[in-house]
């Protein structure tokens, strides 16, 4: 039964296998047909349109160029579509230097080119016994491979003879001629010889022989009828003090002159510019083996002391108030002192500089008819410093020069310059440019070169709206009292008021101010802009607050109230009106950035002690690392810091000038930096740590 069904079943597969073939093979043929049905009407299609023309259109459109393009209407002051938009777009761009033989360059080239294979080829007639014979002479041009220059070949030696030959050069080995001993002895000659050709030009003219006698003949010295000059001036850079020798006094030449009595030929010697500097050199030695632990000190940069006192610098036969301090911008130990008389009816300016290498005289010494307010050293010619005077003159000294040739320069025009007090004045480092203040509320720039100085004004403050309630108000510009420039972006800068703002401006558009900050309510002494981050700088004012700014916020982002107590026999402003007395002022004189770490700074501050307060911003934003008293009753006026080493001035009412040694010591990181460990990127990261702490 099983077989049975086996084969039944096999039956039913081969004849569906059967049919299958049977329907593919009408479907194809279907297919056939239609496509010879429709190859029969293309055919017909093509031969119907056989004159027809087909036309394509291009379009010269930039698939990168903008859709929507936008510019701003100056005119209009509002953005306008650009409807015009290029689509040309350049793929090569190459300039031949092929030229057409029909072109007119083309035909000058040929002719240039057949003259100079006509002269490269020429001929030459010689004439020869009544017979012309032409020869042809074809110069060969010359070329690196053929051509042989006399200046390649190699110099013959020529023979001379004995009595024409010079004699040999004595050669003597180098060790033998250096040597201690022959060096000295050598510059002993050369010294000798020196000094008496000076003695000779100096003292004698000529010899003459006139009187014959039994003897012989006698020489007869004829001496120079010398002119009576003044020795003042002549070596004024080199001398001690930098006085008239008429003026000076034999007692100050004790350690030269034992029994106080000059001979005639001592004063030859003492006009001599070689005396005076060995006389200065004598000088300088003495006070450093005087003051040997001063020096170790400020060399010393690892001290135990934070602040550790160095020296004072004073004028004691003056009564003078420091009104600025400027250290040499190439000249680390160098630096210039401004004073005024406390007396306001004596129109008397002092400028000193004083250098660490002698400490106890400075080293120029000018005067000047009205009060000094403000002084620059310029960073072009470092001979030349530029003084700010009261009554709004802006004089420019070379003290490289005589005593009486030193003035280079005066504004003394008063309808065009300042008609006040000069309170600041900043040299441009970039350029031969310094600005200059002043309290009539003027800003100039003067363009200072060694043939001409000319002044232009850059801006004029004019007071607020607010600042016109008063009916008494006549005077319509706010007095300025300092100015700092950004180091990051030269042509922005700040000036400080004294109502207590601080403006923002540009020297390229100076029109209108670029921002506002107003917080302080009294006067700003000072503004510094912070040399290793970008537009922080910080404010001192008589408010008794220094604050710390972002130039692109109107608001401060750290304020510092330094509260000192006050002695207990100090008046209030209250019981001094009442007993007619003066009260204790309060307030902050100057501040300054360090130039060495970024969150430091320092600032000077007065009641009735002068005290120096030392922050740093990466480890306490409350208090001070350090605050110490450096004058008892007396008022510090001036900070300065020097950006060669940490070293700081102070000067006060009564005319001392303190130096101070700064120690880092108190901030880890810049000490690990001195050592190496650390890169200089770490003063911006303390700085940041700071400013996201604040913002």
């Amino acid at each position: 039964m099983k077989s049975n069904t086996l084969e039944k079943k096999k039956k039913k597969k081969v004849q569906g296998l059967s049919e299958a073939p049977k329907g593919a093979e009408t479907e194809s043929k279907e297919n056939e047909i239609r496509k010879t049905s429709i190859q029969n009407n293309v055919c017909a299609h093509i031969l119907c349109n056989k004159n027809e023309t087909f036309t394509r259109f291009l379009f010269p459109k930039n698939p990168r160029a903008f859709n929507n393009l936008i510019e701003f209407s100056f005119s209009n002051e509002q953005f306008v579509p650009v409807d015009h938009i290029d689509h040309t777009v350049f793929h090569l761009d190459l300039k031949s230097c092929l030229i057409r033989k029909d072109s007119d360059e083309g035909k000058k080239q040929i002719d240039i080119i057949k003259k100079k294979i006509e002269k490269a080829n020429h001929f030459t007639v010689l004439n020869g016994n009544g017979y012309r014979y032409a020869y042809c002479i074809y110069h060969k041009s010359k070329n690196c491979f053929d051509y042989v220059d006399r200046y390649t070949q190699t110099v013959p030696k020529l023979f001379k003879y004995a009595a024409v030959c010079s004699s040999c050069i004595n050669c003597t080995p180098f060790h033998i001629s250096v040597c201690q001993s022959i060096i000295y002895d050598a510059y002993l000659l050369e010294f000798q010889k020196m000094s008496k050709e000076d003695d000779k030009a100096e003292n004698y003219d000529n010899y003459s022989c006139y009187n014959g006698t039994n003897n012989g003949v006698v020489k007869i010295k004829k001496r120079k009828k010398k002119k009576k000059t003044s020795i003042s001036g002549k070596h004024e850079l080199y001398f001690i003090n930098y006085k008239d020798l008429k003026e000076q006094k034999h007692e100050e030449l004790k350690f030269i002159y034992h029994d106080n009595k000059v001979k005639k030929n001592d004063t030859k010697i003492i006009q001599k510019k070689r005396f005076l500097k060995t006389l200065k050199l004598m000088d300088r030695i003495y006070n450093k083996n005087n003051e040997e632990d001063i020096y170790l000190c400020y060399k010393n940069k690892n001290n135990k002391n934070i602040l550790t006192k160095l020296w004072v610098f004073s004028l004691n036969s003056y009564h003078l108030v420091v009104t600025d301090i400027k250290f040499h911008p190439f000249y680390e130990d160098l630096f210039a002192i401004s004073f005024k008389n406390n007396d306001l009816k004596m129109n008397m300016g002092i400028l000193c500089c004083f250098t660490f290498k002698n400490t106890k005289s400075p080293e120029h010494f000018l005067k000047t008819n009205f009060h000094i307010h403000s002084i620059e050293w310029s960073s072009v010619n470092y001979s030349i410093i530029i003084i700010g005077l009261s009554n709004g003159n802006i004089c420019i000294y070379d003290l490289k020069k005589k005593k009486k040739d030193r003035l280079i320069f005066e504004s003394n025009f008063r309808q065009i310059y300042n008609r006040d007090i000069i309170s600041q004045i900043l040299f441009h480092q970039k350029s031969k440019i310094f600005y200059s203040v002043s309290y009539d509320g003027c800003v100039f720039s003067w363009k200072y070169n060694n043939k001409f100085t000319v002044g232009e004004k850059l801006l004029t403050l004019e007071k607020d709206i607010t600042d016109f309630s008063d009916s008494l108000n006549i005077i319509h510009t706010q007095s300025i009292t300092c100015i700092d420039f950004n180091p990051f972006k030269t042509n922005l800068f700040l000036i400080g008021t004294n109502k207590g703002k601080i403006y923002l401006y540009s020297s390229t558009y100076s029109d209108n101010y670029l921002n506002f900050y107003n917080e302080h309510t009294m006067s700003i002494n000072s503004i510094s802009y912070n040399k290793f981050k970008k537009d922080i700088f910080i404010s001192s004012s008589y408010d008794w607050t220094i604050r710390i700014w972002d130039q692109k916020r109107k608001n401060s982002l750290l304020i510092f109230d330094i509260k000192e107590v006050p002695p207990e026999n100090a008046l209030t402003v209250a019981q001094a009106s009442r007993y007619g007395c003066s009260p204790v002022m309060r307030c902050v004189y100057d501040v300054s950035w360090s130039p060495f770490l970024s969150t430091c700074f320092f600032v000077i501050s007065a009641n009735a002690h002068g005290n120096i307060h030392i922050y740093d911003l990466s480890i306490d934003i409350n208090k001070a690392i350090i605050s110490e008293a450096i004058t008892k009753k007396k008022k510090l006026r001036k900070l300065c810091v020097n950006k060669f080493k940490e070293v700081i001035l102070i000067g006060e009412e009564n005319g001392n000038i303190y130096s101070y040694k700064i120690s880092y010591t108190f901030n880890q990181m810049y000490m690990d930096y001195l050592k190496g460990k650390i890169s200089k990127s770490f003063q911006i990261q303390i700085m940041n740590s700071f400013l996201s702490k604040v913002q």
